[in-house]
């Protein structure tokens, strides 16, 4: 048992103890709760320290003043949480707000008004400017806490560095672009479907047979939808349905093609499957 004591001595005139009063009191509860708290609080530690990414907690006020953030923070943006939170108290506050990039700073203020004022988690991508000055994406995910009255009183939430991811993907936005160049400066006409046999895309010498001003007018159609006859369209599917169900590519088939202005051409056609990446037939 965990005791608490104190000593109460009671003098005489000539300064001599007469008695001695003891006061005990049990706090073994108290101890416990002690102990279960600090180790509560290591455990937070230990699974913040170990969160693939930055966690806060930012109040509700002018600044967006952040009350915690993770040691995270500083491979993110170069300060360190500690002197995140100390610049806060400074004259001139520096807060989460001076990091965001001037062209990004309204876009994120205004969706994440949106999310609170409908109680929504919000989740959005924007660039920072770390302390160094390079600039990097980050992917912030978070949600208000109300008090009961229905108040805002801080966003907790979540950031994540995605400067890879992005570059990643304007690469392969600007492969796509230049393959679909390459596509529309060809004189044969090229297309792609899905299994259903909708169309996917095509160039634009397709759109041109088929009467469509763009090739991404072309996306969501099927062959329904085209010039072609209705005998034409019959035995076009019959043959994309070969090549999805055998897996085999069709060369060199020799089929008549009636176009949007109403000739009808003779085609030398090749179809081959579309392959997803684990060697699947998609279209």
């Amino acid at each position: 048992v965990d005791v608490s004591e104190v000593l109460v001595a009671r003098r005489d005139e000539a300064d001599r103890i007469e008695f001695i009063a003891t006061i005990a009191r049990d706090i073994s509860d108290l101890n416990q709760a002690e102990e279960a708290l600090r180790e509560s609080e290591e455990r937070f530690r230990t699974l913040v320290a170990n969160i693939p990414g930055v966690i806060y907690r930012r109040l509700a006020d002018e600044h967006w003043t952040l009350a915690f953030i993770s040691e995270a923070v500083e491979d993110l943006t170069g300060y360190d949480a500690g002197e995140f939170l100390q610049r806060q108290r400074g004259e001139a506050p520096f807060t989460w707000l001076n990091l965001l990039y001037p062209g990004d700073r309204d876009s994120v203020l205004e969706k994440i008004q949106r999310s609170l004022a409908k109680r929504q988690q919000y989740a959005l991508e924007y660039r920072i400017i770390r302390a160094d000055g390079e600039v990097r994406w980050v992917l912030e995910q978070g949600q208000g806490v109300f008090d009961p009255e229905g108040y805002l009183s801080w966003l907790d939430g979540s950031l994540m560095d995605i400067t890879q991811q992005k570059a990643a993907e304007g690469d392969l936005e600007a492969s796509r672009q230049l393959l679909q160049v390459v596509l529309d400066n060809i004189p044969q006409a090229v297309f792609w479907k899905d299994r259903d046999l909708n169309y996917l895309g095509c160039n634009q010498a397709f759109a041109k047979a088929t009467g469509l001003n763009d090739p991404a007018e072309v996306i969501g159609k099927n062959d329904f939808d085209m010039p072609w006859s209705k005998a034409e369209t019959k035995w076009l599917r019959a043959g994309d349905q070969r090549v999805i169900e055998h897996n085999q590519p069709e060369l060199n088939s020799v089929e008549t093609q009636t176009r949007a202005d109403g000739t009808e051409v003779w085609l030398d056609t090749s179809k081959v499957p579309l392959l997803d990446s684990n060697g699947e037939v998609i279209g």
